[in-house]
């Protein structure tokens, strides 16, 4: 286990079974005090933004603690959509990547805040202003493009997703699951669900995508992020979030290709599961908390 360095979201952790035994101890504690059943739903109509700098200007001025997740989330999504549709392609594009990178940042460190009870607004309008160079670049020619999301609107809730993090958290102190080294969300939808386990696990977050919305027929990853994740993920135990597992063959297909970067273990976890495929084998199904490994059909 490699040694992990304290953020502002989270505490370090010894490169120690028992230090970090009591880190993910402590880390329990805190989410068992919250509550979060009164947590209001947004989705992409809440967002009145035409290009990103009209997102920009939401998001860094974003006051409710439930509204500022919608924002990160519609910041990251269409950013990373363009990424890979290779929208930017007249010298914006590193702009657009470092852009990416800062919304992940800022993600990470306010929604591991947000599920430990206690959202920071001031540390995202922090994380959003180191981004305002980048995205101001971007121009308003570049089209804002949203999808529908699970979160906070198909039967998973900020809630839920407690749940998820309590149970990972239960697992991986019981020993039941390696606490893992590097966390893979499937873009987009699972990424409030990666970026605060991240968070609390105090590792890094990446990104594949293979969307049956967006007529995906293989994995896509920013071409500028797979040499940093490739090198995260290689002899590491890595876990690969899903937000909500249908026929199984996204979740399925991010894990081998997390596989193939030379993982020591991969893992899969969602928080909701309708048991329509089996291209991945289910070995947990706990209300809102489901784990799985790579099933025969690949």
């Amino acid at each position: 286990m490699v040694r992990r360095t304290a953020t502002a979201a989270s505490p370090g952790i010894s490169a120690s079974n028992d230090g970090i035994r009591r880190v993910l101890e402590s880390s329990m504690r805190r989410l068992d005090g919250v509550r979060l059943r009164g947590a209001r739903s947004y989705g992409a109509h809440d967002i009145d933004a035409r290009d990103f700098g009209e997102w920009f200007k939401l998001a860094k001025n974003v006051r409710d603690p439930d509204q500022a997740r919608n924002y990160l989330y519609y910041g990251f999504q269409p950013l990373y959509d363009s990424l890979i549709a290779g929208t930017f392609r007249d010298g914006r594009r590193q702009f657009a990547v470092r852009s990416l990178e800062g919304i992940i940042d800022a993600s990470r460190v306010y929604l591991t805040g947000y599920y430990m009870g206690q959202p920071d607004i001031g540390l995202l309008r922090e994380g959003m202003r180191r981004i305002e160079p980048d995205i101001g670049r971007l121009g308003k020619e570049t089209r804002y493009r949203t999808k529908f999301r699970n979160i906070d609107n198909n039967r998973i809730y900020p809630d839920s997703i407690l749940s998820f993090l309590r149970q990972f958290l239960e697992h991986a102190i019981d020993g039941k699951i390696k606490t893992p080294d590097y966390v893979i969300g499937c873009a987009c939808g699972a990424s409030e669900i990666a970026m605060p386990l991240a968070g609390l696990l105090d590792t890094g977050v990446g990104f594949l995508r293979r969307s049956k919305r967006r007529s995906d027929t293989k994995v896509h990853v920013v071409q500028e992020q797979r040499p940093a994740i490739q090198q995260k993920v290689q002899g590491k135990d890595v876990v690969c979030i899903e937000d909500y597992v249908c026929t199984s063959i996204s979740l399925g297909k991010v894990m081998e290709m997390t596989s193939s970067y030379n993982a020591s273990s991969v893992l899969g976890a969602s928080v909701a599961f309708s048991s329509e495929g089996t291209y991945v084998r289910n070995i947990v199904n706990r209300p809102e908390f489901k784990l799985f490994v790579m099933g025969d059909r690949r």
